[in-house]
């Protein structure tokens, strides 16, 4: 069966779908006491930004053509959602590594390149706030149909700038990190960017979409396995070790009975 018609048939039930587990996914966080408050803050603006980004997809989908004034709001309001939900996510992402490596990394100073991720990230929402006013990214027909302005492509330099600076740090500091968290995070950076090559030759599929808010399930999963992971082995630990008074006895013993 080819997959490409597949998608297209059922990918607003298959937006949807993903959508929900992204909103179930922000209440469990809200509700979990193994991540630290940070963790928690960042987890939950990945999720959250995920679940707009699918639902306003399925809008601006499904209000395209609809030249009442209730269309051409949700129109033009869901695709500069869309826009900037493209822009959080990486931004998320570069958070959540400077969370980790100064956590799980115990870095004391973080890679400064991190921090370029955001001036990239404003930079980014700049241009996109002025290109609703000149049209530099897209436009609108009188139909109400949604338009690629020939500078289209600027508007996705700056996620992919920053997924470049953090594919970078990823690779340069793996070994500060578990081997199950280097994966996650690498698949989550590198599978939108195969997607985006396959975009090119598909068109009426949103798969970069698509694959970027599966890439934050699959991450936010990886750390709540991490974290439990994390959890059983110091509860493991604890068990094994002897209670403090018998092993001072056990290395006071062969000392008291020296003659």
């Amino acid at each position: 069966m080819d997959i490409v018609p597949f998608i297209k048939a059922w990918q607003l039930y298959i937006m949807f779908f993903m959508s929900g587990i992204c909103g179930t996914l922000v209440f469990l966080t809200t509700k979990t006491g193994t991540l630290s408050a940070r963790r928690k803050q960042i987890l939950i603006l990945l999720e959250s930004s995920a679940m707009l980004l699918l639902l306003c997809d399925c809008f601006a989908y499904l209000y395209r053509g609809d030249v009442s004034s209730m269309g051409y709001g949700i129109v033009r309001i869901s695709n500069f959602i869309v826009y900037l939900c493209m822009l959080v996510l990486p931004y998320g992402v570069s958070l959540y590594l400077r969370d980790l490596f100064a956590n799980e990394g115990n870095m004391q100073s973080l890679p400064k390149r991190l921090a370029v991720c955001k001036t990239l990230f404003i930079a980014g929402v700049v241009l996109l706030v002025i290109s609703q006013f000149t049209g530099l990214y897209y436009t609108f027909d009188a139909q109400n149909q949604y338009q690629r302005a020939p500078a289209n492509a600027l508007g996705y330099v700056f996620p992919l700038a920053m997924v470049l600076i953090q594919l970078s740090a990823i690779i340069q500091y793996r070994k500060l990190l578990t081997k199950r968290m280097t994966h996650a995070l690498t698949l989550h950076l590198v599978m939108p960017v195969v997607a985006s090559v396959v975009q090119l030759f598909t068109y009426g599929v949103s798969l970069i979409n698509m694959t970027l808010v599966g890439m934050v399930i699959y991450l936010s999963m990886a750390t709540r396995f991490a974290q439990k992971r994390e959890r059983w082995r110091r509860a493991s630990c604890r068990t094994a070790m002897p209670p403090r008074n018998k092993a001072l006895r056990k290395v006071q013993e062969p000392m008291t009975s020296r003659p």
